[in-house]
Parts: C-alpha cells; sequence; structure tokens
C-alpha cells in the first residue's frame, strides 16, 4: 500500500493494483486538471500534511510529479529512500504558506499581485489587457448605449476570466497553490468594480452622476464568478465618487496622503485621468478623460508592457527611444508618448502646441506617431490643466499654496516631471513641487491595503468618506 499527497488531500494506492499515477486518479474520480504537485509515499501514510515516522528502509518517496508528467503515464518509482525529510518540510512551508491577490482593474490592463501574507512580500506581478479597453476611447452617450445594449454579466465574465487567467498562470509558474488564496482585493475605476461586480453602471453618466454602489465591501468570490474555492473572500475598494474610484483611492493611502497635513495635488494619470487636491483634511475631485495618456486611440499605441517605447532622448540631433524590457519597439505606451512630445519640442521636430515639423516622429518601420496621435495627446493635456485650475477654484486655494504634486499611473515605468511640465499638462511653475511615484501607486496601495489586513481597508473606506 501507499499513498498520495496532492493539493492538501491524501488518496490510498494499492502498488499491485495501480502502475501508474494517471490510473490511480481514473479509478478514484479524480480530475487531474489543476492538479500543480503530487508527492507519493510507498509504506507510508499521510495525515494532516504530515509524515509518520518511520525507518528509511520501510519508505520511499517519489520526486514531485508535475501535471504534465502525470497525463504521460508515468509509472510510480521507488528508487528514493533519503528524502522523506525534505517532503516533509515542502509540506510544512505550503500548510505555512497564506497566499493574497491584489488585483488592480485598469482600463487598459488588469494587473494581479501575488502576495505571501505571512512574509507580506510579493511573489509576482502578472498582467494582462483589459478585455474592456476599448471602452477607454468612447464618448458618454456611446459607452452608455454599449452599457444598455449588454446583459451586466457579460462585462463581468469578460473581467473575470481574465483575472483568473492572470492568478492562475502566476500561482503555476512560481508553484502555488491557487487553493492556498485566502484573500482577494480587487481595486479599480467606480466603473470597472460596477462592471466587475456586475452592477448597474449606467446612473454614473447621468446629469446627477450618482453610482449604483460606492462598494468598500466583502464578498465571497464566488458570488463574482471567481471560482477558485468556495471559501474565498473577496474585498472591493471603496470608491469616493462617480470619478474617484478605488483605484485612486488605494494609491492616495500608499502616498499616505491622509496622513500628511500637506496641501496635496495627487494626479492618477491614464485612460481617464483622476484628480484630487487635499487642503486640510478636506478632499476635492474631478476627472478627465485622456487615453492617449494610456496608449489609447493612438494609431500605434499600446500597454506598458514588452516592446512598449516607455522614454526618448535627443542625442547628436537625433531621436533615440528606450522600450520596455529593451526589445525591439512594438508601439508606444501612454508615459512614451509625454517623453516623446517633450523630447520632440527640445528637437524642433514638434511645436510647443503639438504640432509636427516632418509629418511623422518615425520608430522603425512599423512604428511611427502622426499629427493625429499628437493632436490627441495635447487636446487630452489640455483637460488636465483645465481640471486642475477647477480644482483649485473650487477649493479656494492658490497655486502657489500646493505643497506637493504626486504623479501616478503607468505599469512600473516612471514618469518624467519636467516632460509633463514640458507639454503644458501641469503649470510650469508646480515643477518643482512634482514628485512622481514609481510603479503603479495603484496596484502597490491595494498590496499594502491586502497585506495591512481589516484596519488598511478600514482606512481606505475612511479616506473615502471625506470628499467634499
Amino acid at each position: 500500500m501507499g499513498c498520495i499527497y496532492y493539493e492538501k488531500n491524501v488518496l490510498e494506492y494499492n502498488d499491485s493494483e495501480h502502475k501508474n499515477l494517471l490510473e490511480i486518479f481514473k479509478d478514484n474520480d479524480i480530475p487531474v486538471d489543476g492538479i500543480v504537485k503530487v508527492h507519493i509515499v510507498s509504506g507510508n501514510s499521510l495525515e494532516n500534511g504530515t509524515v509518520k515516522s518511520v525507518s528509511d528502509k520501510d519508505v520511499s518517496v517519489e520526486r514531485f510529479i508535475p501535471i504534465g508528467e502525470i497525463s504521460c503515464n508515468n509509472a510510480i518509482k521507488k528508487d528514493s529512500t533519503d528524502i522523506l525529510s525534505l517532503l516533509y518540510n515542502s509540506l510544512k512551508e505550503e500548510e505555512e504558506k497564506t497566499i493574497g491577490v491584489a488585483v488592480d482593474i485598469g482600463t487598459a490592463s488588469v494587473v494581479c499581485y501575488i502576495c505571501n501574507l505571512t512574509t507580506k512580500e510579493i511573489i509576482t506581478i502578472k498582467s494582462e489587457k483589459n478585455p474592456l479597453a476599448y471602452m477607454g476611447d468612447m464618448t458618454t452617450d456611446e459607452l452608455v448605449a454599449h452599457l444598455n445594449s449588454k446583459d451586466k454579466s457579460e462585462f463581468q465574465t469578460a473581467l473575470v476570466e481574465t483575472l483568473y487567467k492572470i492568478i492562475v498562470s502566476g500561482c503555476r509558474e512560481y508553484g502555488v497553490y491557487e487553493k492556498d488564496i485566502t484573500t482577494i482585493l480587487v481595486s479599480g475605476s467606480t466603473l470597472m468594480e460596477h462592471l466587475i461586480c456586475a452592477v448597474d453602471a449606467t446612473s454614473m453618466f447621468d446629469e446627477k452622476h450618482i453610482p449604483q454602489s460606492l462598494f468598500g465591501i466583502e464578498e465571497l468570490a464566488a458570488s463574482l464568478g471567481i471560482n477558485l474555492k468556495v471559501s474565498l473572500k473577496c474585498y472591493i475598494s471603496p470608491c469616493a465618487s462617480y470619478n474617484i474610484g478605488g483605484d485612486i483611492i488605494a494609491g492616495m493611502t500608499y502616498c499616505n496622503i491622509d496622513k500628511s497635513d500637506k496641501n496635496s495635488l495627487y494626479l492618477d494619470i491614464g485612460t481617464e485621468t483622476g484628480i484630487v487636491l487635499k487642503r486640510k483634511d478636506r478632499y476635492y475631485s474631478t476627472a478627465a478623460t485622456t487615453p492617449a495618456f494610456d496608449g489609447v486611440g493612438i494609431s500605434c499605441g499600446m500597454i506598458a508592457e514588452s516592446g512598449a517605447v516607455h522614454d526618448a532622448v535627443v542625442k547628436d540631433g537625433e531621436m533615440r527611444f528606450s522600450t520596455v524590457y529593451e526589445v525591439v519597439a512594438e508601439g508606444v505606451c501612454g508615459i512614451g508618448m509625454v517623453n516623446i512630445a517633450a523630447e520632440a519640442i527640445k528637437a524642433g521636430k514638434l511645436t510647443s502646441k503639438g504640432e509636427l515639423t516632418d509629418g511623422e516622429i518615425r520608430i522603425n518601420e512599423n512604428v511611427a506617431l502622426t499629427q493625429a496621435d499628437f493632436d490627441k495627446l495635447f487636446e487630452q493635456k489640455k483637460r488636465i490643466h483645465s481640471a486642475i485650475l477647477s480644482l483649485l477654484e473650487k477649493a479656494e486655494i492658490e497655486m502657489d499654496e500646493i505643497d506637493e504634486i504626486i504623479l501616478s499611473g503607468g505599469l512600473g515605468v516612471k514618469f518624467n516631471a519636467s516632460n509633463v511640465c514640458k507639454i503644458g499638462a501641469i503649470p510650469a511653475i508646480l515643477q518643482d513641487r512634482i514628485r512622481s511615484v514609481l510603479g503603479n501607486a495603484s496596484g502597490l496601495g491595494s498590496v499594502k491595503t491586502l497585506v495591512g489586513g481589516l484596519t488598511e481597508f478600514d482606512r481606505m473606506i475612511e479616506l473615502s468618506e471625506k470628499f467634499v
């Protein structure tokens, strides 16, 4: 007799009746799909993830067998009598792992941070293009019509399938069991949180702009269609308004704005740029539609992933471009658009009004930026500039009273503060007060809340309730 340890389950088998793992699983009606690792012990038994003490001569332990090898009818081997302690330690380590997933649903991409909640460390970061990214280029009327034309479950399913794909991929890649995941925290724009929860979002776009929900809730993941395990909890980050979603609240907590006494201006730059002005303990907010800043609507636009041009520099009168992971350019991300525009102005290839002097900016034979691309960028940067001025007026504060400006947005790519001012998105007078955030503040804020537990989640809710 022997036993198999798989996915924290134990199954006994008879050596004389079974020749390989596939037969054992089939005879016991156990689907092999989804099983990551299997441990075999012959002449011993496993109970509750521990190994009984027996003499080496009575024990043989099969090595870890990946799912790909299980399906190849591998015969059970009994050629190892000296790694029982390794198996015990491995099982112990797996029991000590408590896994959580922080999710940032941006308009352009969905990013998952898979974390060890015991050590409070990020295990891996995985992302995919948001299947609903096309919404970022719609007008309000087009978006409302589109939302009304389909069942809410269709949007939820699209997001959940992408989320499930990312989580499973990340877990498999790093040897983590999906069944070890105890908590998921989802942050996104108010629209995206409505869509993943299958809540009607159309009321956000009428004249009152009142969302159906501001969330800040706990759900069972299964109720959202995230079927990783029955008891899995899913927290939806609180929103402050129709244009200030849980992603911005998460980013603000990451930067500790709520713990500072400074007058702060926070910009989460992307498809929909959320702008928050903090004066004393009151928060004023607005938003500007800026898809070009996320690479959306640009002829060669893409998210900030491998092959995306994210930076440029003028050298010897020529523009040199840098891509994510330093591979061949496949397109330009939003931050790349900003940096290219600023350097093109410096090189005399673009006027301060966004007019090209040579017809196009060619990056390689397959990638080029046209006048239409820069028209979109410069039209949208005006929206950010105007939104900032309107917030200052609303809060009755002068520009020179702003102590700091925090820029966030972009998947792992740092904003160049001078370039944001160079193109006119932010008044030049404020340039020396900008501190940019390396990486995705919304995602990192979600991680901070995930590993911090209910105390941090309550902090997000408290912050969301301070908006005027």
